[in-house]
């Protein structure tokens, strides 16, 4: 999470020192446009952290019913050619 907020510190630093060519002319971002910039990182980062966890929670869920599976397999001598890949 401190990562995080130390990334948009920094994006919030260079929206600070970005300039804008817009007809010729250079500028400065107002602080509309900085927050815009902002709320969108923002809700994309959100965006990942929901699928990050999702995903674990998958990973996790799949690991659970291949190691139900896997334990209940008995493997002999005579078997174990029908589990290797």
């Amino acid at each position: 999470m401190v990562e995080k907020e130390e990334d948009l510190a920094r994006l919030e630093k260079q929206l600070d020192e970005a300039v804008v060519e817009e007809n010729g002319r250079k500028r400065k971002r107002t602080q509309q446009e900085k927050e815009e910039i902002l709320e969108e990182v923002k809700g994309k980062m959100g965006m990942a952290d929901n699928i990050l966890s999702l995903m674990t929670k998958k990973t996790v869920k799949e690991f659970k019913e291949n190691w139900e599976k896997l334990s209940k397999i008995k493997i002999t001598l005579e078997t174990e050619m029908n589990y290797i890949d």
